[in-house]
């Protein structure tokens, strides 16, 4: 075998083991650093390709090490090389690399285009193990969307790997569905899926990894097996392992999983020292969602201590936090992806997941993406433009009296009502209906007057607050305050986007302060007119 034989054989190695990503004890930084080397060969050897391989490999090793905004950037930079040139195989690996790491900087849905380009763009001969790794990565971002189709890919992707005979890409697929259906309340799924996991680990003979530890433990505790999910966790608590971990996170995840299983059982010593570990760990790697989740549980210790002021002001906080971290998150993605990806790219999507990308998973409205976009657009437009912030009045109760599944259903049936209030036209003549996030949806109305707005508005009060709710929630109300802004006219330049929500979530939130359950709509700001001559 030549050189530049020798030098493909082994940048092929490195991608097959960079996508399975089951790394053992101290296996990351070797890997990292034969990513150096082999980025050195391929610069020597003066093949752009394999310069443009090299880096793309080490990227997504190094994604796993903490660097994820990286891993998007070069990601970027070696898709548009390569879709220069025409490399169909190393394209559809930048757009594999990008989903997994838009998935974890937090645009699920630019990360499903990736993922099906990264299936649809693989030439007809690309190795069976790569279309492997692909569809189940297509499979775990649909998962992450709740989609309908994931149940189906991670069957493709599951049968793909039986094919092959390979026993870790087997086991991933189990992990990850696994925890999807743990996630989405299949604990009967969840429970087969985790007992194949560890059937194919035993067989194996490398045993459970740091994820695959932490999924097989959420599963038995959600089953009621707490003392089976602690001996699960204990074998993987020593630190070399823990920084072994696949996700990048330093085993925090596995930390807080620890300290949940000991809540349960009663361990509470032990629960605060996993939490603090895990507290550390987050703060190290500046891991905020994660964070949040370790404050919450630390709210929920002091409650179990007794120490109830102090399990108030926690939650008080995560709470706070929460909010903030949502506002923090968008802001970060809308620059990150303006560095990543130009506007042309965007738009050669194909309809059917370009429709995907801008819906919310649950109740079918459009998504906060789609409002991003299309809302600047209808207020630089000629029409009237009026928009209602709608937050679901102690939807909270909901959850916590009876179940999830349950605030899920009232989710839906309130975004059927507001999808009913929006007149037909489309967005542009008639507006739409979207669902920022929780329990907080946007109405927004185009070419109607103020006072048909209000009307309209106040009309899908009164229908939410009477619909049958009783047979869904029985004594609990389900009921919504309104924040109505009207775009201000009349100005040099149209109102912008973050301005208008902020007026009208000011009038919402003069409407949860005069007791809920009503419209209030924002005070117009007065524009002082242009000084003449």
């Amino acid at each position: 075998m030549t050189g530049l034989g020798l030098l493909d054989a082994d940048l092929s190695e490195l991608e097959q083991w960079a996508a399975v990503a089951r790394y053992g004890v101290g296996a990351l930084p070797a890997q990292l650093a034969r990513a150096e080397v082999l980025l050195d060969r391929a610069t020597r050897s003066g093949s752009a390709l394999r310069v443009q391989r090299a880096r793309l490999v080490r990227a997504q090793l190094g994604r796993r090490a903490g660097g994820v905004v990286e891993c998007a950037q070069v990601g970027e930079e070696v898709r548009r090389w390569a879709e220069e040139h025409g490399h169909r195989l190393l394209l559809a690996r930048t757009h594999f690399v990008l989903a997994g790491a838009l998935s974890e900087i937090g645009d699920r849905s630019l990360a499903l285009e990736h993922a099906v380009r990264a299936v649809d763009g693989l030439p007809d001969d690309a190795p069976a193990a790569v279309l492997a790794d692909h569809r189940s990565r297509l499979a775990d971002t649909l998962a992450q969307l709740q989609d309908p189709a994931t149940e189906d890919a991670y069957a493709a992707a599951l049968d793909l790997a039986l094919q092959l005979d390979d026993r870790h890409r087997v086991m991933r697929v189990f992990n990850n569905r696994a925890y999807t259906r743990f996630e989405l309340g299949d604990l009967e799924g969840a429970r087969d899926d985790v007992r194949a996991l560890q059937e194919e680990a035993r067989l194996d003979g490398t045993g459970l990894d740091v994820s695959e530890r932490d999924t097989v433990a959420c599963v038995l505790l959600g089953l009621g097996q707490a003392e089976d999910a602690a001996a699960v966790v204990a074998a993987g608590l020593d630190p070399a392992t823990l920084e072994a971990a696949t996700a990048g996170d330093g085993g925090a995840e596995l930390l807080l999983t620890a300290a949940e299983v000991d809540l349960v059982r009663g361990k509470l010593g032990p629960a605060q020292q996993h939490l603090a570990d895990a507290r550390q760990r987050c703060d190290a790697r500046g891991l905020t969602w994660l964070r949040l989740r370790v404050d919450e549980l630390q709210a929920r210790l002091h409650a179990a201590r007794g120490e109830w002021q102090q399990a108030y002001e926690g939650q008080r906080a995560y709470t706070a936090a929460l909010l903030r971290q949502q506002s923090v998150d968008r802001e970060v993605r809308a620059q990150t992806l303006h560095a990543l990806h130009d506007t042309a790219e965007a738009r050669r999507e194909t309809r059917q997941y370009r429709e995907l990308s801008l819906r919310d998973p649950l109740t079918g409205l459009f998504n906060r993406r789609h409002v991003d976009e299309v809302l600047p657009v209808l207020l630089r437009g000629p029409s009237a433009v009026h928009v209602a912030l709608v937050d679901l009045d102690h939807f909270k109760r909901v959850n916590d009296t009876l179940s999830h599944a349950v605030g899920d259903e009232v989710l839906r049936r309130a975004a059927q009502l507001l999808r009913d209030a929006v007149p037909t036209g489309g967005p542009e003549t008639g507006g739409f209906a979207a669902r920022m996030g929780g329990e907080e949806f946007l109405l927004v109305l185009v070419g109607l007057t103020a006072a048909d707005v209000v009307d309209r508005v106040e009309a899908l009060r009164v229908d939410l607050a009477g619909a049958p709710w009783a047979p869904l929630t029985g004594d609990l109300p389900v009921t919504a305050s309104f924040g109505v802004a009207h775009a201000r006219p009349g100005q040099p330049a149209p109102e912008d986007l973050s301005t208008l929500l902020s007026r009208a979530d000011g009038a919402l939130y003069e409407a949860k302060h005069a007791g809920r359950d009503r419209v209030r709509v924002a005070v117009a700001v007065a524009v002082s007119p242009r000084a003449s001559g």
